[in-house]
C-alpha cells in the first residue's frame, strides 16, 4: 500500500507509482507497454474531487484496469462523512 497526503504534483506521482509493484509491471513487460500516464491522471482527477468535495472520507477504486490507451474502474465505491 502506498499513501500520500494531497494535493501532489504528476512528477510525483510518477516517483510514487514507480516505488509500488504494479509500477514494474505498467512500466512494461515483454515489449507491451500500459498507459501509466492516463493512470496517473486518473489518480489526479480523484485527487480533484477529493480535494473539491472535503464530505469524502475514503475512495475505493477496485479494479483498475490499465491498457495501452486509458485505465477504467471497474468498481468504484465513494465513503461520505456524517458532519
Amino acid at each position: 500500500t502506498t499513501v500520500c497526503i494531497l494535493p501532489k504534483d504528476e512528477a510525483y506521482f510518477e516517483k510514487m507509482l514507480k516505488e509500488t509493484k504494479i509500477g514494474k509491471i505498467i512500466k512494461g513487460t515483454r515489449g507491451k507497454t500500459f498507459a501509466h500516464k492516463a493512470l496517473i491522471q486518473t489518480i489526479q482527477k480523484l485527487q480533484q474531487l477529493v480535494l473539491d468535495f472535503p464530505e469524502i472520507s475514503a475512495i475505493d477504486g477496485n479494479p483498475l484496469l490499465v491498457n495501452e490507451k486509458r485505465t477504467v474502474a471497474v468498481d468504484f465505491k465513494i465513503l461520505l462523512s456524517h458532519e
